[in-house]
């Protein structure tokens, strides 16, 4: 058998070999012969572990008969197919032509069955490299609250992304290997990453100015959680934040301690800096929640994602955010994953807020492509968040 007409009517174009399981030594000598005899199969690298083999994609498969879905759409149209009762994804392979740059519609079957809302979909899927652009290569930041950001659709933050801002049902969409952008920031944080530890901006809030004030944090849920502030050095008056998660029901996963709702500018890029110290506090993170002048919440932002380390003493947490359209307020919250098996402390040394006037500007993206004289039709394809949000493409 030609193993890689199999491999192909999938979709795929390489093969992974794992060879370390123990006691099945004859098996996998066996196997590798077997690959070791296809034709179409290159060996392209192998360690100790385990072999990669390319698929040859310049040779046709039809000799291969089977029937194939074929769709420019992702993987959500997978989990819709598999509520019929009698796909079998065996027998009815799902092909999707937006997993590479390029698909070779040429390699479509008689008896293949081709599923588009809209056949521009299925063009765009199959259009020549020469007239792509993808907005990766022209971005070099990875915080997409402050600015146009990259990442690809196959890393988990994207999918934490997506859970966070609420997306009830999370879509995984192929981006041809190449990247896609995001932003949740309605204005740019004008900065280069290596340039936000030496900027000078405004402070305008820390811990002292919420001590004076009587806007100290206070816990979300004070019958299990006690938030006590208690100067670190009365010389230099400087706070900490004390909070004992109690032994408690444990329906209440995630505890707080939250700030007063704290006066803000809208379109403002704002950093935070946190120092931490922690026993038994595990996924310790912050959040900012923005309000408008009426306080309805209009975003929630996070500053510090979860962190898997349960003891640590004087950890700085930073972070930069850039506040949405109409913000008039915030709320800050330090959150930590409730272990209801034990105590768990955490202390707050210092809180320091700053705001960055001088460093904003539009939130674009300019991208340039070279294309011989002529007239052109622009297609962008993109994810608009439920929550609300525009761009415009010029």
């Amino acid at each position: 058998m030609e193993l890689e007409k199999v491999v192909k009517a999938f979709g795929v174009n390489q093969l992974i070999y794992h060879n370390e399981y123990i006691d099945q030594e004859n098996r996998q000598d066996f196997n590798e012969e077997v690959l070791g005899l296809q034709e179409n199969l290159e060996k392209t690298y192998e360690n100790g572990i385990f072999k990669v083999f390319d698929v040859d994609a310049s040779k046709e498969i039809d000799q291969f008969s089977q029937r194939r879905f074929i769709t420019p759409y992702g993987l959500l149209k997978l989990h819709s197919l598999s509520q019929f009762e009698d796909y079998d994804p065996l027998d009815l392979p799902l092909i999707f032509t937006s997993k590479e740059e390029v698909f070779n519609t040429d390699s479509i079957g008689q008896d293949d069955i081709i599923e588009v809302k809209n056949m521009d979909d299925l063009v765009l899927s199959s259009m020549p490299k020469k007239y792509k652009l993808y907005p990766f290569n022209f971005v070099d930041e990875v915080n997409p609250f402050i600015k146009w950001s990259k990442t690809y659709t196959t890393f988990p933050d994207w999918a934490w992304f997506q859970s966070k801002m609420d997306v009830i049902h999370p879509r995984f969409e192929w981006d041809h290997n190449k990247g896609i952008v995001l932003t949740f920031a309605s204005e740019a944080f004008n900065v280069k990453p290596h340039e936000k530890q030496n900027l000078d901006g405004e402070i305008v809030y820390d811990f002292d100015s919420l001590l004076r004030a009587d806007q100290f944090f206070v816990a979300d849920n004070p019958d299990l959680f006690d938030v006590v502030s208690n100067p670190y050095n009365v010389s230099d008056n400087v706070g900490v934040l004390h909070g004992v998660i109690q032994r408690g029901d444990p329906s209440f996963i995630w505890q707080v301690a939250k700030s007063p709702v704290l006066t803000a500018e809208e379109k403002m890029p704002y950093q935070f800096k946190i120092m931490v110290s922690g026993r038994g506090a595990n996924q310790l993170h912050m959040k900012v929640r923005f309000y408008d002048r009426n306080k309805r919440e209009i975003g929630i932002q996070y500053i510090v994602g979860p962190d898997q380390l349960v003891n640590f003493d004087t950890i700085e947490f930073t972070g930069e955010v850039v506040s949405p359209k109409d913000t008039a307020f915030y709320r800050i919250d330090l959150l930590t994953y409730q272990r209801p098996e034990e105590k768990i402390y955490w202390w707050i040394h210092d809180v320091e807020i700053r705001k960055f006037p001088k460093y904003t500007k539009p939130n674009e993206i300019l991208m340039t492509k070279v294309l011989e004289p002529g007239s052109y039709r622009v297609f962008v394809k993109s994810f608009d968040s439920l929550g609300g949000g525009r761009y415009s493409s010029i």
